[in-house]
């Protein structure tokens, strides 16, 4: 095994980025927000996400629980999509590839 067998993932919980090198950085923010380094994902309950990386984005997902896996996917229950601070539509559940 060798060190291209891993991925690396750089979480800063300064910056609140989630960020594998080669792709684009995820920013998170959550009531509560923690990783698993068994399995390589991240939990998010009451927060939100999104690629804009400025203080307020300009659109974000906002759920009550959220998944991330990075390279993978991001999974969001009760998900909705704001534009500023405008709900614009709801998914129960929401599932988007990050590959």
């Amino acid at each position: 095994m060798s060190l291209a067998d891993f991925t690396i993932i750089i979480f800063s919980a300064f910056s609140r980025v989630i960020s594998v090198p080669g792709f684009a950085p995820i920013f998170a923010e959550g009531q509560s927000l923690g990783s698993n380094k068994s399995n390589a994902t991240y939990e998010a309950r009451g927060g939100y996400v999104t690629t804009d990386d400025v203080a307020t984005p300009a659109y974000r997902l906002r759920g009550r629980r959220m998944t991330i896996v990075p390279e993978q996917y991001v999974e969001i229950y009760d998900a909705t999509l704001l534009v500023g601070d405008v709900p614009v539509f709801y998914w129960p559940y929401y599932r988007q590839t990050l590959e």
